[in-house]
């Protein structure tokens, strides 16, 4: 288990270097980057949603999905309408523009991805597809129960302990970080 433990630490590592390094010399992604694709996917899989919605699917702050949701709208990608319950909020519905530019961006993705893995076998790519949705959906768990901790780092405390079984809460681990598609 240690073994495999520090080959996923290290792995983690530099997938996360790959990604940052393959981003900074995108062109695709100028117009809509990473932080405004996972709004738009949010948007697009679940509807319009408040700031605070989108903050709370994402793990964001609200802040942050203020700025983000603003940089859309100049882009006119995202576009926001008083609240029908609540005059003091908004809506943030995902515009056609948005719609399109997140097509275009997962259509590269995915294109990419199947360059990757073309010489994978199918279940090879189903499994490992299947244990990086499981994967990201442990890591909100974890992320989620220590919120508001000091601890840089996921999944536990400051003080180096973990958070005892009881306060970590079930994920079904076959669900997305995505809410699921509302009907429009």
């Amino acid at each position: 288990m240690d073994e495999a433990l520090a080959r996923l630490e290290t792995e983690m590592v530099v997938l996360a270097r790959r990604i940052e390094n393959a981003a900074r010399r995108s062109v695709t992604f100028r117009q809509m980057d990473r932080a405004a694709y996972l709004i738009a996917r949010t948007l697009d899989q679940g509807g319009p949603a408040s700031v605070n919605e989108l903050a709370r699917v994402l793990g964001l702050d609200g802040s942050t999905v203020t700025r983000q949701v603003a940089a859309m709208e100049a882009r006119q990608q995202a576009a926001r309408k008083a609240h029908p319950d609540d005059g003091r909020a908004w809506l943030i519905s995902l515009t056609p523009a948005g719609r399109d530019e997140m097509n275009a961006i997962s259509a590269i993705r995915r294109q990419r991805f199947a360059e990757y893995t073309a010489d994978w076998a199918p279940d090879d790519l189903d499994q490992f597809s299947r244990m990086l949705q499981r994967f990201n959906a442990s890591l909100a768990t974890a992320v989620s129960s220590t919120a508001g901790s000091t601890d840089t780092e996921p999944g536990g405390h400051a003080d180096g302990s973990s958070p005892p079984s009881s306060a970590r809460r079930r994920v079904d681990h076959r669900q997305s970080v995505l809410p699921p598609r509302r009907t429009r």
